[in-house]
């Protein structure tokens, strides 16, 4: 949000309406990075006020539980979903959320790791998502693409083939 990091359901309710002050429709959280680092509450709060003025809220998760508390909160969009299992999936086709899995920023590294642990999680996250996929499909999660920016553009082709 801004670059903020709000503390408390207050802080979290200050920040999102001062994005919307400045004209922002589009709220993105970090539901986790590496760890949670918002609450449900403090995300829900956030949702509740983005969505009153008409905007979305997208959550950066790659944990499962920094995942399962954005979606519990009732956000629009889960933006990579690493740690998603089918119970997750479930929740996230019962809630109407999108899943973006931005898997072009993924395969362009796959083959540019910088080290056997860089290229171990790569290889990992695509292979989740590549059991993911299917089960999202099968449920009828919304699947939406989103390119993490310094990726080629021809690069964002490769993960699109393997949605269809």
């Amino acid at each position: 949000m801004g670059g903020r990091e709000p503390s408390g359901v207050e802080e979290a309710q200050r920040a999102v309406r001062e994005q919307i002050g400045h004209g922002a429709d589009l709220i993105k959280v970090y539901a986790d990075w590496q760890y949670p680092t918002l609450t449900i509450d403090e995300m829900s709060v956030i949702v509740e006020e983005a969505h009153k003025a008409g905007g979305k809220v997208a959550a950066h998760a790659t944990t499962a539980e920094g995942q399962r508390n954005a979606i519990m909160a009732s956000v629009d969009s889960i933006e990579h979903g690493h740690g998603a299992d089918r119970q997750d999936l479930e929740m996230m086709k019962a809630k109407g959320v999108y899943w973006v899995p931005t898997m072009g920023y993924y395969f362009y590294h796959l083959d540019s790791a910088r080290s056997p642990q860089s290229q171990k999680y790569t290889e990992d996250v695509l292979q989740r998502a590549r059991q993911n996929i299917p089960i999202a499909r099968e449920l009828g999660v919304k699947i939406a693409m989103a390119l993490i920016l310094p990726v080629p553009k021809s690069t964002a082709r490769i993960p699109m083939k393997s949605l269809l």
